[in-house]
């Protein structure tokens, strides 16, 4: 893919080119974001894959109660067709090339050169199309958005045989309509929680303006029921605010099933090998169609060698 492709892709959800370093530290999160611009991330996965602005006065009155201002947000529409104004990404063809490393030196080049329109512009035509009501640019596919979605879904409640950094959540929400992350810098300088629920995204962060302090530790005492210790981070300090938050704004709100989108297949595969299941440990995944595995699992069979009458497993 290449640091320059992610570095752009990054864009797509909002986040200022100026903030985003061509470095491979950017896999790791030296990028720096406030948390509105977080928060404005996560509703892109959270909503379809729409770019929506975020905004704080809904409507100005004067004293006769006349509108003076009201506003007049863009929304996010996963049921108007509205075609991503980046275009389709295209499957890699590394896998039918033999020559890899040409494969990926030329795929490089081509990602620096991507092209990232203007939103305001895509936007216009759909405006003149659909009438008065501006839609927000969708800026990533609904079925990609989804796998994001549902990604940050299990980073919450896991699957059998292990528990995601986020498991707070459902535990203290008690609902399974929710997704979210955890984030902790280097020293524990900053504290991050960002997620979804229905309708709503939240991102808390944690830390100090001068960044050369670092949030600390703490000690159980034993005195304190439920006493979270050792050092700061994103699940043990800002989660629980992202929790209480969440199950205040929430209350009353019907849970809502995360719900395939068209273009989202449902394939059980093989938990080691990833390929079609074939008895065994197996579980279901979500897949973008076309995506899918299409071969069935088929697993080794170790060498078996007689040793004075003994049969031995090599591997």
């Amino acid at each position: 893919m290449g640091v320059d492709y992610a570095a752009e892709y990054l864009q797509r959800f909002g986040f200022p080119a100026q903030n985003i370093v061509h470095t491979e530290s950017l896999a790791l999160g030296s990028a720096s974001f406030t948390p509105m611009q977080v928060a404005r991330g996560y509703a892109v996965m959270a909503n379809g894959g729409f770019l929506v602005d975020p905004w704080f006065i809904s409507k100005i009155e004067n004293d006769q109660g006349g509108v003076i201002f009201e506003a007049k947000p863009k929304v996010a529409c996963p049921e108007c067709d509205i075609p991503v104004i980046y275009g389709d990404t295209q499957k890699s063809n590394v896998l039918e090339n033999n020559d890899v490393e040409d494969v990926a030196i030329s795929r490089e080049q081509q990602n620096v050169s991507v092209p990232m329109p203007q939103l305001e512009q895509a936007n216009q035509a759909l405006v003149a199309k659909t009438g008065a009501q501006e839609y927000a640019p969708h800026v990533i596919n609904t079925p990609l958005a989804f796998l994001i979605k549902s990604a940050l879904n299990t980073n919450i409640f896991g699957e059998p045989g292990w528990q995601g950094t986020g498991w707070r959540a459902g535990r203290d929400l008690q609902r399974r309509d929710i997704g979210g992350k955890t984030g902790t810098t280097n020293s524990s300088k900053d504290a991050w929680f960002s997620g979804y629920g229905p309708g709503v995204v939240t991102s808390v962060w944690i830390g100090f303006d001068d960044h050369r302090r670092n949030l600390g530790h703490t000690t159980a005492s034993g005195a304190i029921k439920d006493q979270i210790s050792g050092y700061e981070g994103g699940a043990k300090s800002a989660q629980p605010a992202w929790d209480a938050y969440m199950k205040a704004v929430l209350e009353g709100v019907p849970e809502q099933p995360l719900t395939p989108p068209p273009g989202i297949v449902t394939v059980n595969i093989d938990r080691s090998t990833g390929q079609l299941a074939n008895g065994g440990n197996s579980r279901e995944e979500y897949f973008i169609e076309g995506t899918q595995p299409t071969q069935q699992a088929v697993h080794e069979v170790g060498t078996t060698i007689i040793d004075n009458g003994e049969a031995q497993e090599l591997f």
